[in-house]
């Protein structure tokens, strides 16, 4: 081997050197994207329920979102995103039957406010006929005490 043929394999094993390196920088960086990939693709997917859980929450009258996506977690282990929904529907209208103060009868059936008990709408109270910034202390103090039946 002569000196000129021993200073190009030396180059070229230096230039490989090199090569391996950018090789290995190069590896790393595409397995922290592949990293960052996944984390963004569950982060997606958690958005996703969340969201499907909330329109739930509209479509049947839930009174607090939030509250119904947290029994939603706590009832169900894990709720998966391609879960159907009729399924998801189920389980909200058993939430819905065994929890009826967390949603609004009358915003599920698209009406106004409701009764959640009854489902009608509450009846407003008898008006008095008396302006009672004008009756004196002592009848209005009467008067507040027959009506709360203290």
């Amino acid at each position: 081997m002569t000196d000129e043929t021993a200073a190009v394999s030396a180059g070229d094993a230096s230039e490989v050197d090199a090569l391996r390196a950018r090789l290995a920088d190069v590896v790393s960086e595409l397995e922290s994207t592949r990293v960052r990939l996944l984390q963004g693709e569950q982060a997606q997917r958690e958005e996703r329920r969340r969201a499907r859980i909330h329109l739930c929450a509209i479509k049947f009258g839930a009174l607090d979102a939030l509250d119904l996506e947290k029994l939603v977690e706590f009832e169900e282990t894990e709720l998966q995103v391609d879960i159907p929904d009729d399924i998801l529907d189920e389980r909200i209208e058993r939430l819905r039957q065994s929890k009826p103060y967390l949603f609004d009868i009358g915003r599920a059936r698209g009406g106004g406010i409701m009764d959640t008990v009854s489902g009608l709408a509450p009846q407003p109270m008898g008006g008095c006929d008396e302006d009672v910034r004008r009756i004196p202390t002592s009848d209005y103090e009467k008067a507040k005490k027959s009506f709360l039946r203290i």
